[in-house]
């Protein structure tokens, strides 16, 4: 086919060369003819294969296009190493190619819904296009620091290439029409730009661009247009304009944004840079730390000329009033190494945008920043990639910060400072020296606020009064400082620090010093982010007076060695060697007191933190222990002592974010023993667990409480408290559960109830039946003290309540039972005992009247029954409890013994009752007393005051006489031996007394605190058969054991109020 058309192309082209030789054959030589025919003829068909080979080549082109164009386009973004994720090429003609559906990067970076580029041949053959167009192209952004912004897309960044002597060209297409809409998606927002302009070639080699643009994102609107011209030397100029711009925020507001920025570039060296930018009309909203800010216009003015910077910035109000002025200016000459800089900021801190930072606004103070410095940079540091030439730098300067009458309102006032600084740089090693002038002083603050900032009250009211902090020469004549050295991406950093703080009563001195090592990542950029640093640093304290409410704590000395490293985002702490912490602790209550300095010994300080791109995770292990010592608690009575061996604490825990904190600690080991008391808490374990309720908040054990008496008072014993977190809702609620007992007999119990937020709790506990049997439980397994006492049987139990609010006890009450209680003790016996005690009040304890004990009977050398005693207990001015006896009365030598109604004070050590017999037996009176041959025959009845003063008995006057006339009979063998020879009128008395009918009788008894009793029987009668019964009145002292009687009494009261002395107090 090719060949037939060629041959009729030759066929038709050669009629009109034939007749144009036709036409001439007159002219030429018929030869010369010939030869140019024939090479007419081998030129057309050689001209006829080349054509055709176009064709043949064009029609290969042409079916292939599409596959040409995915290699192509394949193999560019190889060379650039951007992965191709997938793209569709839609249509490829002589003025168009359409592509769609283009995805670039690992993560899909980059993706664009439509690339449309079309031109006519003509103009594509001088390299100009008609239109260039992109819709739908989405760009996510990576701010996180972790890996470059673009991600994978990075190289495509890459500088541009250079010619054979190291010259960058950069070649523009020639675009009539562009027009993109560009979207940039990232974790922190959204920002689209809308670009149109064209791209000329104004004349050769040289081009221009006119752009157009727009910002809509982070609440930011802006338009604005990009000019640029590139000339034949590759200079490149540039304007961008921004005419209408403003930013609408929560917490920023601005009105309007305008400027312009101008540069220049030779080489793609910086030659020239001017950019002027103005806000106009500034608002910082109110919210909960600042009041409504608003600035009139904010300018900055950035120029850099050669080798010349100048930086100048202003802040106005809405008056015109300064706010803050900053100028910089650096130097370097050119064709130098040399360079100088110089910068001052000065401003009103009241006016400044603390808005942009959540801090709270200041009402007033001033403070200004001077630096001036000089050195040297490398040479090659515009051309450096990384960061090497910071290890080539060199310089030298001084700084000073000063801050003057800072204050809060009513807060903080008059906080001022002046920090000075020496910096000098050489080659990657550097230091920074605060001046010895350094210093930052405090006028006053407001206590409250201090102590909601977490500082201890009495602290608070310290610091409050006003203080100094000095950073200048210590006792070690050494000034604080940083020293570090930069080489091969890792930073060395060796801080150390002096300081001492004086306020009002708090002195400290503080020193410490460390190392600080940090790995640079593998970013080529001279900003890249810190990969890993590890850093030793030394905490040393000496604190010469601090109070802290009640507390004094003096002379504090405080070693802390501690080493933090961290990789990229995850650090952590621990200590180099246990911490060391020195103090004495003082209260100025003088309710108890430390005689000897405590020493707190940290043998484990870790905590790892570990952050991730939205969540983050920190744990902590920290265990301490406490040096023994001994504390004085000083009630109203005598001191009393009390060891204490701490033993060891640990603490475990960890915070998640969205999760409460939780935490687990342990404290083991402790003992505590008070001497004068003899008494010794060993084995106490107490636990703590945070941040859950699968387990109780607390847990409190003391493994063994005991009496280390020869005769203890109370067995060993056993007690176990848990503290449990019963929050609802909005409501703080907390219980303890407390138990103990002996190790086979849990016998009390006692539970409470708090809530933190109304202030509403209550207590109850609970004496478990105890059930005393012969031959089992009995009171001595629990009170040892009382071993004398045996035989118990009987059952006892007891309750209580306590209710209280915010403003004191509201309710409380409770009763003690006893049930058939009965026992012997070696001087006396009870059976049937039957109590309850009611209790309308425990604080101070009161119960209702009509409280009655019952005793069925009572041995105690005299035969006693039924003891019925009703009484009340209440307390008097003082809130000190004291027992009303109503009414007492009891069965005696076939009488009754009432005691008169009595208040008695068991903590008084007098007590005064009269005990009132009601005809008693006059027979088994005498029986009673046991005195040799003494009958008699009636009743008696009678009063017997008695005064008890601690364990004496005084009586004064009582007397006891009989109801009616009656018959005293004394016949005593022995007696009548004895007075034989006493005399006739001792005779005559054992004649008469042998049946004397008396018509009075009485009996007088009287005992001082310091003599025995005793006891006068005084009678009037007659013998029937002496002396023809003649009336004879008889006077006679008797020795006798009537005292046995008050015996009783007194080892009844004593043992009663012991008990109840121990109860009340």
């Amino acid at each position: 086919m090719l060949l037939m058309v060629s041959f009729l192309y030759l066929r038709n082209a050669a009629n009109p060369l034939i007749l144009s030789v036709a036409q001439c054959r007159v002219l030429l030589p018929i030869p010369t003819v010939l030869i140019f025919f024939k090479l007419v003829k081998r030129l057309s068909i050689w001209f006829l294969i080349f054509c055709s080979g176009l064709v043949f080549l064009a029609s290969i082109l042409y079916f292939s296009r599409y596959a040409l164009l995915e290699t192509l386009l394949i193999h560019q973004l190889q060379a650039k190493n951007v992965p191709l994720q997938s793209f569709t090429i839609d249509n490829i003609s002589l003025n168009q190619v359409l592509i769609r559906d283009l995805s670039l990067g690992t993560h899909e970076e980059l993706q664009i819904d439509q690339i449309d580029i079309n031109w006519n041949l003509i103009d594509l053959l001088k390299g100009k296009l008609d239109t260039f167009s992109l819709k739908g192209v989405t760009i996510w952004l990576d701010f996180s620091g972790q890996q470059p912004v673009l991600g994978s897309l990075h190289p495509l960044l890459d500088s541009p290439s250079s010619d054979k002597n190291g010259h960058v060209t950069i070649q523009l297409p020639v675009i009539a029409k562009l027009q993109a809409d560009i979207d940039f998606r990232s974790a922190q927002g959204n920002l689209r730009l809308n670009l149109s302009g064209k791209i000329n070639q104004r004349e050769a080699l040289t081009q221009s661009a006119v752009i157009e643009f727009g910002l809509n994102g982070f609440s930011i609107k802006t338009n604005g247009q990009f000019n640029v011209t590139i000339d034949s030397t590759q200079t490149i100029q540039g304007l961008i304009a921004i005419a209408d711009g403003s930013i609408n925020r929560p917490d920023l507001e601005i009105a309007k944004i305008s400027g312009e920025t101008t540069f220049t570039l030779l080489a793609m060296q910086l030659r020239q840079f001017k950019a002027e930018l103005n806000l106009d009309e500034i608002l910082f909203p109110e919210n909960q730390q600042s009041i409504v800010q608003a600035y009139k216009q904010a300018s900055l003015d950035l120029q850099l000329i050669e080798n010349h910077i100048q930086l100048t910035g202003t802040l106005l109000t809405t008056n015109n009033v300064p706010v803050l002025d900053i100028q910089i200016t650096a130097n370097k000459p050119q064709d130098s190494n040399d360079f100088d800089i110089a910068m001052n900021a000065s401003g009103r801190l009241s006016y400044l945008p603390w808005n942009l930072g959540g801090r709270e606004q200041p009402s007033s103070g001033t403070f200004s920043l001077g630096l001036q410095g000089s050195g040297q940079i490398p040479s090659n540091v515009s051309q450096s990639g990384d960061s090497s030439w910071l290890e080539k730098i060199q310089f030298e300067g001084n700084a000073q910060l000063d801050c003057q009458a800072l204050s809060y309102e009513t807060k903080l006032l008059n906080l001022s400072g002046s920090l000075g600084f020496k910096v000098t740089i050489n080659k990657g090693m550097g230091q920074a020296n605060l001046t010895p002038d350094s210093i930052i002083q405090l006028g006053s603050a407001d206590p409250d606020w201090l102590t909601q900032s977490g500082l201890p009250p009495a602290l608070s009211k310290d610091l409050a009064k006003g203080g100094t902090l000095r950073f200048n020469q210590t006792k070690q004549d050494q000034l604080s400082q940083v020293n570090w050295k930069l080489q091969s991406k890792q930073v060395d950093i060796r801080p150390q620090l002096f300081a001492s703080l004086r306020f009002a009563k708090t002195r400290a001195d503080f020193m410490g010093h460390g190392q600080v090592e940090l790995k640079l990542n593998e970013s080529k950029a001279a900003h890249g982010v810190i990969d890993s640093w590890n850093s030793n640093f030394n905490l040393s304290t000496q604190i010469d007076h601090m109070d802290l409410g009640s507390l004094t704590v003096h002379k504090m000395l405080m070693n802390i060695p501690m080493r933090t490293s961290a990789h990229g985002k995850n650090w952590s702490v621990a200590l180099t060697e246990p911490g060391q912490i020195r103090f004495g602790l003082s209260d100025k209550t003088k309710q108890f007191s430390i005689k000897q300095p405590l020493h707190l010994v940290i043998s484990q300080l870790d905590v790892d933190a570990k952050q991730r791109i939205d969540d983050f995770s920190i744990k902590h292990q920290i265990s301490a222990t406490l040096s023994p010592f001994s504390a004085w608690v000083m009630p109203q009575t005598e001191p009393i002592e009390i060891k204490i061996h701490p033993g060891r604490f640990a603490l475990s825990g960890q915070l998640d974010k969205n999760q409460p904190y939780q935490a687990e600690g342990k404290w083991t080991g402790a003992t505590a023993l008070l001497p004068q008391s003899q008494i010794k808490l060993e084995n106490i374990v107490a636990s703590l667990s945070l941040g859950t309720k699968k387990r109780a908040l607390a847990q409190l054990t003391i493994g063994k409480l005991y009496h280390l008496a020869d005769a203890p008072f109370f067995a060993p014993h056993t007690l176990s408290a848990t503290i449990n977190d019963k929050t609802k809702g909005k409501q703080h609620i907390y219980t303890l559960d407390v138990s103990g007992g002996l190790p086979n007999l849990k016998y009390f119990h006692f539970k409470a109830e708090q809530n933190l937020d109304n202030g509403f709790g209550k207590l109850k506990f609970n004496l478990t039946p105890i059930h005393f049997i012969p031959g089992g439980t009995q009171l001595s397994d629990l009170l040892p003290g009382l071993g004398q006492i045996t035989d118990m049987q009987g059952v006892v139990h007891a309750h209580t309540q306590v209710d209280w609010s915010k403003k004191g006890v509201q309710k409380s009450g409770g009763a003690i039972v006893a049930d058939n209680l009965s026992f012997t003790h070696p001087t006396f016996s009870i059976a049937g005992l039957k109590t309850r005690i009611d209790f309308d009040q425990l604080l101070p304890i009161n119960t209702p009247p009509q409280q009655q004990i019952h005793i069925k009977t009572i041995d105690a050398g005299i035969p006693l029954s039924d003891l019925n005693i009703i009484y009340q207990i209440e307390s008097n001015r003082n809130n000190q409890p004291r027992i009303k006896l109503e009414d007492t009365q009891l069965a005696i030598l076939d009488g009754i013994l009432t005691i008169e109604p009595v208040t008695i004070d068991p903590l008084s050590r007098d007590t005064k009752i009269t005990l009132t017999l009601n005809n008693i037996n006059l027979k088994r009176f005498f029986d009673f007393i046991q005195i040799e041959g003494l009958a008699g025959e009636g009743r008696l009845d009678g009063r017997i005051p008695i005064l008890l003063t601690d364990s004496r008995i005084t009586i004064d006057k009582s007397r006891l006489m009989a109801k009616s006339p009656g018959v005293l009979r004394f016949q005593s063998e022995k007696a009548s031996q004895m007075l034989a020879n006493a005399g006739t009128e001792m005779n005559l008395v054992l004649d008469v007394l042998e049946d004397f009918h008396y018509s009075e009788l009485s009996l007088s008894i009287d005992k001082s605190a310091e003599h025995d009793l005793v006891a006068t029987l005084s009678l009037l009668g007659q013998n029937p058969a002496v002396k023809e019964g003649q009336m004879i009145r008889l006077n006679i002292n008797l020795a006798s054991n009537l005292d046995k009687i008050l015996k009783a009494i007194s080892l009844g009261y004593n043992v009663s109020n012991e008990i109840l002395k121990d109860l009340f107090r």
